[in-house]
């Protein structure tokens, strides 16, 4: 069963989720995807697998030298949202 994000695509877009850091990072970049094969969730602390044909956050890009990237689903997004009291815009 796929999981009923809280948020519009453009709110997951619009958080710094790693907060800042002093790792040299270039050519950032974050999108929405719906995953063509299972991923680890990065974000969460404990782990899981995101299934495929989900819909998950992934950030590419250069750090530290290497080119890479990494997905976390929405829901621990969602979870860290709500802990952090963010709110996207318009929503009551």
């Amino acid at each position: 069963m796929s999981y009923k994000q809280r948020y519009p695509d453009e709110f997951y877009l619009t958080v710094d989720w790693f907060g800042p850091d002093d790792c040299d990072k270039e050519c950032m970049s974050s999108k929405i995807v719906t995953t063509r094969a299972e991923h680890e969730c990065v974000f969460s602390g404990y782990k899981h697998k995101i299934p495929t044909g989900e819909k998950a956050w992934r950030e590419s890009g250069k750090v530290e030298g290497r080119f890479g990237s990494c997905y976390s689903c929405l829901k621990c997004l969602d979870q860290c949202a709500r802990r952090l009291g963010l709110r996207a815009r318009g929503a009551t």
